[in-house]
């Protein structure tokens, strides 16, 4: 490298940096611009001349002088420690100018030095409103940080139709590991597009973001999360975002969901282990949030407000869950939609802990799978619930839950069921454990009348007709035979020419209870090790015997040799501290003799045999198996009886692993 001769000459703008004599070298081989294309744009910086160099002109990071032909070696590189400015490149921010080219060139230039001598490129957006009127596709590891959310402003504006705003997808799993922060996009994405798009994300964290929308006519569509896991989001604030005019994974003002990677590799994939902290949404256009196939949704605090504008549109829930599994939402708070306030579409799972929910509008009808936490306050309710396939007797389930009330444990609304068998007459080929995803494919004979497209039982349930056991289906797909997916290792369970049916997970006929429940689902602990574990261990080092299976109650009877209270450890799990597997406690006497859902005696026999110790906690984690066809829905007597708790449902046929 030249050494930096003093002083430097100065020119006034990178611009004219290609106006410099460069044949048979310069007459210096460091330059100083004050501006990079215009008077006080604060864009220069200091450039080295490298004569062997053929590194394409991007204003930015690269000019090639005026008399060094194309082809041709000698460029000027700006002399940068890794951090990039979109002023560089051409953006100005004065709310007019298209910033489309200059915005991507920057982009491209990050691309170049994060897969150089840089693992991450930072690029910064100064003070201003820069215009966009392209896609701007983002590169895989990139910080991009602005001053702050009302001060840096990238702003889409006359996109086409089905254009993204900003964009970064990528056909593998954890294909990008970014940053983003102290930023707001603002403005309209093409119709059917979204202000932000990533797909493939993992290990990203995005903070202190804004989208800002404003404006008459459909709105748009704000930040769209297609098979991200693992990643943190923080302070995210909507303001007037969503597009009611397209179906609600495309027009959310959040939208989380499963689309799929063109690599097989990737194929069981789902949107997993988002974390969102301060969730705002307000005055959303459309639906708030929604999540299609996802897993482990976890939101600390936040609201969904549509109290203080006439945007808000008639009938459109603030969340809607599809096919979702344990979404957990601590601290929310939903007021002001003219729709439900929440809307679980298929087979969905969620724990809304701590609501202050207003009501909202519409009636409602509910499956049985959403937990609800008791409500901050009194008088306020869970919300409204609609699902397909149930109706809820008596009109909306606020009729059903009129108040809750200090102590109140359980509230219950009576369903019936419109089509609790969905496919029937199919019969067991073959079965088979897939240990690396952890699935058992599962191939069944199935009638002329079942459909012939890919995931037309995704969510249902595969239950065995002779034995009543039940598996949840993760996926399932065409062909001689069908094949259906389940998860975990059950190929031991399935038996070779079985008959089979699939159902809903629903009974009919039954009430269903809305209970404030101790099952946890931590997603936060992804390991032993990471955090603390989220539950209480009450009793550890059991010495059990004698399990013994009563057929009239449906349970299994286990003593434990230690003397209890009655029934203290109802609602708590069994956990062999060997396997790690455990089992819903649905009750214990005085003399220790604890009470298990379904007949275990036979797991239960071999692990005392084998000398394994038990421990009693209040709930599980991801350390732990959950035996899912045995927890509660698969209690005929119970249903019999007439009572089903909801947050059962979690452990639907799904092990937790």
């Amino acid at each position: 490298m030249p050494l930096r001769p003093a002083p430097l000459q100065a020119i006034a703008t990178t611009i004219a940096l290609r106006d410099v004599a460069t044949a048979g070298g310069p007459a210096t081989p460091w330059i100083r611009t004050i501006d990079a294309v215009a008077t006080n744009d604060g864009g220069g910086g200091l450039w080295r001349w490298e004569a062997t160099s053929t590194a394409a002109d991007n204003t930015g990071t690269v000019v090639q002088p005026d008399d060094v032909p194309s082809g041709v070696a000698g460029r000027w590189h700006r002399d940068t420690d890794g951090q990039l400015d979109i002023i560089w490149f051409g953006a100005v921010g004065d709310n007019t100018t298209d910033c489309s080219a200059a915005l991507q060139a920057a982009f491209n230039a990050a691309r170049i030095v994060s897969g150089g001598t840089q693992d991450i490129c930072r690029i910064h957006v100064p003070i201003g409103r820069f215009v966009f009127k392209q896609t701007i596709d983002l590169p895989s590891t990139i910080h991009l940080t602005g001053v702050a959310p009302e001060l840096s402003v990238l702003r889409a504006s006359s996109m086409s139709s089905g254009a993204d705003g900003l964009r970064a997808h990528f056909e593998k799993a954890n294909g990008t590991a970014m940053h983003v922060s102290n930023l707001q996009i603002a403005g309209q994405a093409g119709t059917g597009g979204a202000l932000l798009s990533i797909k493939g994300g993992g290990r990203m964290q995005i903070r202190n973001l804004s989208f800002n929308y404003s404006g008459n006519g459909d709105g748009s569509a704000g930040l769209r999360l297609i098979d991200c896991q693992d990643c943190e989001f923080s302070n995210l604030v909507m303001t007037q975002i969503g597009r009611p005019d397209q179906v609600p994974r495309l027009g959310a003002a959040l939208s989380i969901y499963h689309e799929g990677f063109a690599d097989p590799d990737y194929a069981g994939v789902r949107p997993n282990n988002l974390y969102f902290h301060g969730l705002r949404i307000e005055d959303p256009r459309a639906t708030g949030l929604y999540v299609e196939d996802g897993r482990g949704i976890q939101l600390f605090s936040g609201k969904i407000d549509g109290s203080f504008g006439s945007v808000v549109p008639e009938g459109v829930p603030a969340i809607h869950l599809k096919n979702t599994t344990n979404l957990r939402w601590r601290d929310s708070f939903v007021a002001g939609m003219k729709g439900p306030n929440l809307h679980i579409d298929g087979y969905s799972s969620a724990e809304i802990i701590d609501p202050i929910w207003a009501p909202g509008q519409g009636k409602a009808m509910i499956t049985g799978t959403a937990a609800f936490g008791a409500p901050s306050a009194l008088n306020y309710l869970a919300g409204h619930i609609i699902v397909p396939g149930v109706t809820i007797t008596g009109g909306s389930l606020n009729q059903q839950m009129p108040t809750y009330s200090a102590g109140t444990v359980d509230a219950f609304c009576d369903v019936t069921v419109a089509e609790p068998v969905r496919y029937d007459d199919l019969t067991v080929t073959s079965r088979a454990y897939n240990s690396s995803a952890n699935y058992t494919a599962v191939y069944c004979g199935v009638p002329g009348s079942f459909p012939s497209s890919n995931n037309a039982a995704q969510g249902l349930f595969l239950v065995d007709k002779t034995s009543g056991r039940r598996w949840q289906i993760q996926d399932d797909f065409a062909g001689t035979p069908r094949q259906f997916r389940l998860w975990g290792n059950v190929a031991a369970e399935v038996t070779v020419g079985a008959a089979m049916q699939v159902e809903w997970d629903v009974f009919p006929g039954f009430r269903l209870a809305l209970r404030d429940s101790n099952i946890l689902r931590p997603r936060e602990a992804r390991n032993a090790t990471e955090v603390p574990r989220l539950f209480t261990e009450v009793a550890s080092g059991l010495s059990l015997s004698g399990p013994a299976f009563d057929g009239t109650a449906c349970l299994t009877e286990v003593a434990t040799g230690a003397t209890m209270t009655a029934d203290e450890h109802a609602g708590h799990f069994l956990i062999d501290s060997t396997t790690r597997d455990a089992w819903y406690i649905a009750s214990n006497n005085s003399a220790g003799v604890l009470a298990l859902w379904y007949d275990i005696t036979a797991e239960l026999s071999a692990a005392i045999t084998a000398g394994h110790r038990f421990d009693i906690t209040t709930g599980i984690d991801r350390t732990v198996s959950l035996i899912g066809d045995r927890a509660l829905w698969q209690y005929a007597a119970g249903l019999r009886q007439g009572t089903f708790p909801i947050t059962d449902w979690k452990t639907g046929g799904t092990p937790v692993t």
